[in-house]
Formats: C-alpha cells, structure tokens, sequence
C-alpha cells in the first residue's frame, strides 16, 4: 500500500495498493506505470514473471492508455506485459481474465469461461457454468481452451492439469477410481505426455511422475503433501526456467532447489521412517532422479569445459561464467551442510544477476562495489568455524573466488 511508502505510481496520491519489483543487487524498487488489478488476499491475482518480464491485470483508465487501440480508453481488465530491464510496457492480446496468471516462454495461461469468450467449446450447448484454462500463444497469438478441473503448472512448452478420476474411469489402471491423476499436454504437439512411462532422461516428466506419485499415497496427509509438493514443482519450474548462461548453471540451480525437497522430508515427525526412505531412496523418482540430474550437471561441466578450451585461441582472457560456474561447482562438492551451501550460493546466484546485467549493457563500474560485497561475504563464510567447511573445502573454494577477483581486476 503506497501510504505505508511513496506514490510509487507518481500519481499524485498514496493511496493505491500497488505491486512492485524489488531488485536485490541493486536496492532499487521497480517503478510501475499502473494499478495492477489484484487482490492481496488473493495470490492467485498477482502477476506472473518469466525472465525480465512481468505480466499484470491493469485497466486502461489506470494505465491512462488505449492499450488495445479501439479509440476508447475503457474499465476493460488487460493483461500487460512489462520488460523489468527497459521499462517498456505492452498489451499481450489478452483481456477479460481471471484467476492466476502464468507465463512461461512463448506461453500464458489465465482461468476464463466460455460466457466470456463467447464460445461453446465443449459443444453442451450452452454457454453456462462452462470454465475452462486458456493457454496462449504470444508468440502468434492463437489460444487453446482446456477443461478447468484442477490444479494447473506451466512449463516450457507443457501445459499439466490435475483431475479427480470418479466418472471419468479408471485413468491410471490401478483398479479404483478414486485417485488425482496429473496430465501433462504438450503444447505444440497437443499430446498428453505419460508421466508414469518417462524416458530416462526427460526429467521434467519424471518430476511429474514424482508430483503424481505424491498426490496420491494414502500414508501422506493432505498439510504434508501441501508441503511436499510445491518443493518438487519449484524444482520442476527451476528447469523450465531460461534464465541460465548455460546448462551448467541450470542443472546447479535444479539441484539446490531439489534438495529443500530432501531436506524438508526427514524433519517430519509425522511421516514414518519406512515411509521417509521411500519418498527419498526407493521411488524412481526420489534419489535416483537427484543421481541423473547430477549426471547431467558433470556432462555439462564437460562440455563447458570442452568448449572454452576449444575457443582459447580466440580468446582474450578467461570467460566469466566459465569462472564463476567453477565457484559454484567448488561450492556444491563441498562437504559443508546442505544448509551452508545454499548461502553460499545465495552469492554466487547476486554475481550471476550482476553479470547479466553488466552483459546487457549496464555501467559495471557502478555494480563492482555489489560483485566486491559478495565475494566478501563468501569469504567470510569460509573462515566461519561454524558453516562446516573443512579445510580441503576451503582451499578449494577459495582458490575458484581468486581466480574471479583476477579477472575482476583485470
């Protein structure tokens, strides 16, 4: 709310509820051009962000625009696209929506009904009590409209809904119809993906298979799985994610965010001993998944590693995220807590943002001080008796952050 700030929107007022971005490395809040339309009681009505971009609900009487360019500047609820790095704003297409917002590449997803769009997309006959999930196309503007029964994720390229089997049959062959099954539909193809025969190495299937096979065990209850869950769906949403320099650093961030799932598990007092090891070692998906996606972080280190020797000779000197890849690579093989190493790489994840910003074109020597306060405190840690380095940890570490600072100074 801007009375407990400024007129964040410059409006002239504070008295608007108002979402912003807040910027880590830099301090700075991000300076929105309108009212988002969103409830804060509601997190299902706040924005969606993929990338540098945030996508919104505002009116047009708010932004004080014609964002559809009908000659009218109207109450109509759009959907707005705005890029975090240069400012810009622009209507997605989209208007007239409810419920939550994701966004995912060249796809947006929204609730809506066939009331709405006019249309009666089951063929019943009628426009009534007909809610559906509409997938969008930004990218040629074409929209898709699925039956609404449940939770809903959006990956790359992947549209996942779950639905309660009961008059629908026995979906998953199990020989009752009283299971939550997950369906996962791929966008481009509009095929249903079979999340309980994965490939080997299509992780994102087996994290589904993971979500599915937690839904439905009798031996969970619904607070756990409401706990277990979204641990498995952030780390699914950290691999769909394109924010990464390369697949080094994706798989990284996939596994740091695939531990809090292990972690979380064995504090439980309420889960079972026999029913922790199997969440954890004995499900295809539970260790074993952790192990293949190790696999595939030391494939990447290779390659990377390949492909900076193999451009040396047209290089001017060490590539940074070759450098800064190798900090982190320092940090996920220590022997520290799994505690210790996700702060460190709290760190290493600022000097990732940073030199993406640097590489899009902002001042570097305005953000030196920021890359300077984070190796600092990384150094900190390593001396702090109590983070659990051991002392091979720490000259390992210690010698990636120096070979950093070398290039930083140079």
């Amino acid at each position: 709310i801007e009375n407990q700030a400024t007129d964040i929107n410059n409006d002239g007022d504070t008295d608007d509820i108002v979402f912003v971005s807040y910027d880590v490395s830099t301090g700075l809040i991000s300076d929105y051009l309108s009212t988002p339309v969103f409830n804060l009681s509601n997190i299902s009505s706040f924005p969606a962000k993929d990338g540098d971009s945030y996508f919104f609900r505002a009116r047009e009487t708010q932004m004080g625009i014609d964002a559809d360019g009908d000659g009218n500047v109207s109450q109509t609820t759009m959907i707005m696209r705005m890029n975090l790095i240069d400012g810009s704003l622009n209507w997605t297409g989209i208007s007239g929506t409810s419920g939550r917002i994701q966004a995912r590449g060249d796809y947006i997803t929204y609730d809506t009904s066939e009331w709405t769009i006019g249309e009666d997309i089951d063929g019943d006959g009628n426009l009534q009590n007909d809610f559906l999930y509409a997938v969008h196309n930004l990218a040629d503007g074409s929209t898709q409209y699925l039956e609404k029964t449940g939770l809903v994720s959006l990956g790359s390229g992947v549209f996942s809904r779950t639905l309660y089997e009961g008059g629908r049959g026995d979906l998953n062959n199990d020989g009752d119809t009283t299971d939550v099954i997950v369906y996962a539909q791929a966008l481009v193809q509009n095929e249903i993906i079979d999340i309980h025969n994965c490939d080997a190495v299509d992780i994102h299937c087996r994290f589904l298979n993971l979500i599915d096979h937690l839904s439905n065990r009798a031996d969970l209850t619904q607070a756990m799985k409401a706990l277990l869950i979204p641990l498995v769906e952030i780390a699914d949403d950290t691999l769909e994610q394109g924010v990464y320099n390369n697949e080094l650093e994706k798989y990284i961030a996939v596994i740091d965010a695939f531990d809090i799932y292990f972690d979380t598990i064995w504090p439980q007092a309420e889960i079972a001993h026999e029913t922790k090891m199997d969440l954890v070692e004995y499900h295809q998906n539970g260790r074993a998944l952790k192990d293949d996606i190790h696999d595939l972080k030391d494939q990447a280190a290779a390659q990377l590693e390949a492909d900076e020797q193999n451009s040396g000779n047209d290089s001017d000197g060490p590539d940074v995220q070759l450098l800064i890849a190798g900090m982190a690579v320092a940090i996920q093989g220590s022997s520290a807590p799994q505690a210790t190493r996700t702060v460190m790489m709290a760190e290493v994840n600022g000097i990732i943002t940073i030199a993406q910003q640097i590489m899009g074109g902002a001042d570097a020597g305005a953000l030196i001080g920021n890359l300077v306060s984070h190796i600092q405190t990384m150094r900190d840690l390593l001396v702090d008796p109590a983070t659990g380095f051991s002392v091979a940890d720490i000259d390992g570490i210690s010698s990636a952050i120096d070979s950093f600072e070398v290039l930083l100074a140079g």
